[in-house]
């Protein structure tokens, strides 16, 4: 809701850390949980629609309005994309195989709360924003593999620590803002390009 507040206020940086802050929270949530046995403990909650219930707002919601109101989508296109997000987010969420045996992701997982804020910090265009988003919210629909940082074991030693790169880069390119921090480009376009060779891999060793 902090988020949400900032992203209504035009005040980017300040969503942003707030986005980043859920980021962290939600990595750490689910351990949390389990090491409480919540489901023994409060067995009439069930924590996992409770996971996704907050990770469709902090996730999809939030860094809907975020894309929209900081103008990082074409003018007079930008509620119907945004509107697309929300609609195919809200199918991948509803998908009975979202996620394999070994913790990967079928579809990309409606990380736009990760996305989004990239997208400000990259200072690409519109156009190409755009293209970058269509690209994404299709992969929705298909079983292209997307890791989980945490719960993937395989390369986990390396994978982790990207992810903890592209959202240090991330903090440092948001302070940054208005400004561009070439430092903060190259190493999320390095931490990118690590995740699409992952993906790739993995989706073509498992392809269903």
């Amino acid at each position: 809701m902090l988020a949400l507040e900032a992203v209504y206020q035009g005040r980017a940086k300040t969503a942003i850390f707030f986005l980043l802050l859920t980021q962290i929270i939600d990595g750490v949530d689910g351990p949390m949980a389990r090491s409480c046995d919540v489901k023994t403990n409060v067995p009439k909650v069930d924590g996992y629609v409770l996971d996704l219930v907050i990770d469709y707002f902090t996730c999809v919601v939030v860094p809907a309005m975020f894309l929209h109101k900081f103008d990082l989508l074409p003018d007079g296109y930008s509620l119907l994309i945004v509107g697309g997000i929300v609609f195919m987010s809200a199918i991948w969420f509803a998908r009975t195989d979202m996620m394999t045996e070994d913790n990967w992701f079928r579809g990309f997982p409606a990380t736009w709360n990760l996305i989004a804020p990239t997208l400000l910090v990259m200072g690409s265009s519109q156009w190409a924003n755009a293209a970058i988003v269509g690209v994404l919210a299709a992969l929705m629909l298909t079983n292209v593999k997307f890791p989980h940082p945490v719960r993937v074991t395989k390369n986990r030693w390396l994978t982790l620590p990207m992810t903890v790169m592209w959202l240090t880069a991330l903090a440092w390119g948001t302070c940054r803002y208005p400004t561009n921090s070439m430092v903060a480009q190259s190493v999320l376009w390095f931490c990118i390009g690590y995740y699409m060779v992952i993906c790739y891999r993995k989706t073509v060793k498992s392809p269903n």
